[in-house]
């Protein structure tokens, strides 16, 4: 139980202008334990991390194409007012993002649509480096 408790306090911000995506995300990551808060799109993220929610983010996944600024954009503005917080980057797009473009704009993995259940359960528990035992599911 201790465990469950632990992961009800990590928190996860998602940012992605599609609805779907946004409600599959939040219930794989909430069957895991984990809190989570979304966004529809950067400003919305930005808002929401500078009103103090930064403070208490454990990992945000973005996806890279929204109106507005994209998930890069974002990652380099989070980036300066969270400097160590681990960031995936979602697409459904044929971007290849350099390693070293991925290490200066602080992303931590690009996860490919489509992706699979079991593959975003794995990614997050890596990068918050979780016990995998530890699944609620």
């Amino acid at each position: 139980m201790e465990k469950e408790e632990a992961r009800a306090h990590i928190r996860i911000l998602i940012v992605d202008d599609e609805a779907a995506v946004l409600d599959a995300l939040t219930r794989i990551l909430n069957l895991e334990g984990f809190e989570v808060c979304t966004a529809s799109n950067a400003d919305e993220a930005l808002d929401f991390l500078a009103a103090g929610g930064g403070c208490q983010v454990d990992l945000m996944i973005t996806d890279y194409r929204m109106p507005g600024r994209d998930g890069l954009v974002l990652a380099r503005e989070v980036r300066r007012i969270l400097p160590r917080l681990p960031i995936i980057l979602v697409t459904g797009s044929l971007v290849n993002v350099a390693e070293k473009d991925m290490e200066q704009l602080g992303i931590s993995f690009v996860l490919r649509k489509p992706f699979r259940i079991a593959q975003v359960r794995n990614l997050v528990r890596d990068l918050l480096r979780l016990d995998p035992v530890a699944s609620i599911s």
